[in-house]
């Protein structure tokens, strides 16, 4: 039997990372988890904890591991809202924290470095989306992601590390953090769902959104990852898009408004051709579909203790 292939996975208790650690277990790989759990919560590793290295750690500390195949870096600071306040913060945690962990790792012979990006990096755009349109980030957080993203990708080629990057857009899906005021539309929703409370859209509702399920995400980056493809940038997201009225007609019929928030896009619809062309890749997952399993997930699970 051959040796298991080694992944880093940084961020790996938050809501993409602890998904995405949990198919790559699934697919019977070797996975560290770096998480300094300001943010993710070792809970969402909990039905695999025996079978994971953990390590709480800032990244820029990071510096434990001889042998990696695969590195996929999810730690961030993701807020929109909050980095608005505080933007120094954003920086720091996206920008020198991640260079600073690239730095530690550069020297180890890696077969993949996989950037989780960000597409708020378009700002407003009412046509699809492609790799190539114009960067206008809206936020402190878009503008760390993107220059991030830049910066990682020309030291990768300076190093010779092989490098993708994903630019994700709205992913929902189980390990939401329903506690934080920064979760995505579709985590409020639910929290509203299951606390039977009116659902809140901020603006007029016609702001529309691509979304893609976590699943669809997870099995994109690991497809990735075992390709050849080098030093290259994809939208992952969903082909279609939709309304936030419409979104909130799925879960409920009981809404409020309230007035738009500061740094929020009002269009965001994905391209996502070339990811298809050359990483064979499609989002398999329907929206209303995922929504559902999604509400029966968490009320089967009787998670309530989530939503206090």
């Amino acid at each position: 039997m051959k040796n298991k292939k080694i992944c880093l996975v940084t961020g790996g208790a938050g809501f993409i990372g602890s998904n995405l650690v949990e198919k790559l277990v699934k697919k019977n790989f070797k996975v560290f988890v770096v998480d300094n759990l300001s943010s993710g919560n070792f809970k969402n590793l909990n039905n695999i904890k025996n079978k994971i290295n953990f390590i709480k750690s800032d990244i820029n500390n990071f510096k434990g591991i001889k042998k990696i195949d695969y590195i996929f870096h999810l730690a961030a600071s993701v807020s929109v809202q909050e980095s608005l306040k505080n933007k120094k913060k954003y920086f720091n945690n996206n920008i020198f924290k991640s260079i600073s962990f690239f730095n530690n790792i550069r020297k180890i012979p890696l077969k993949k470095f996989i950037y989780i990006a960000s597409a708020s990096c378009y700002a407003n755009n009412q046509n699809n989306i492609d790799e190539e349109s114009a960067i206008k980030p809206l936020s402190p957080y878009a503008e760390s992601k993107w220059i991030t993203e830049q910066l990682l990708l020309k030291l990768s080629k300076t190093y010779g590390v092989p490098f993708l990057s994903f630019r994700l857009f709205n992913v929902y899906g189980k390990n939401f953090n329903f506690k934080s005021n920064y979760t995505g539309v579709i985590g409020k929703f639910i929290s509203k769902l299951l606390k039977k409370k009116n659902l809140i859209i901020y603006g007029n509702g016609n702001q529309t959104r691509s979304f893609i399920h976590v699943d669809d995400v997870c099995r994109a980056l690991i497809v990735g990852a075992k390709s050849k493809i080098n030093y290259e940038i994809f939208n992952l997201g969903s082909k279609n898009y939709v309304s936030i009225n419409k979104l909130a007609k799925y879960f409920s019929n009981n809404i409020i408004y309230k007035s738009k928030k500061k740094g929020d896009i009002k269009h965001s619809k994905s391209k996502i051709a070339k990811i298809e062309k050359k990483l064979k890749f499609l989002p398999k997952i329907k929206l209303k579909n995922g929504i559902k399993k999604l509400i029966d997930f968490y009320y089967k699970k009787n998670l309530k203790e989530n939503f206090i």
